[in-house]
């Protein structure tokens, strides 16, 4: 990766936000499971390579809602954690 390269990425995550370690884990899990599908793939069955988004689950869609955290709970979490409870 060039340093221009890791420039552009740092710039990215600083506008979109960081991302999460669940999302990170979702993609890396993918691009493995893609991996394991394109070794044992049958090219005559299956032409196309197996691309690390045919794997990724939009959980969004899933639980057919938008979670949002709680701030009084996650405020609250925060604080017995730090109080040491």
């Amino acid at each position: 990766m060039s340093s221009a390269e890791f420039s552009e990425w740092g710039s990215y995550e600083l506008v979109e936000g960081p991302v999460s370690p669940f999302e990170r884990a979702d993609h890396r899990n993918a691009q493995i499971v893609a991996a394991i599908y394109n070794t044992n793939r049958d090219p005559k069955k299956q032409r196309k390579p197996f691309k690390p988004s045919d794997f990724m689950v939009d959980w969004e869609k899933e639980a057919g809602l938008k979670w949002q955290p709680d701030p009084v709970a996650v405020e609250a979490k925060i604080r017995g954690f730090f109080a040491g409870r």
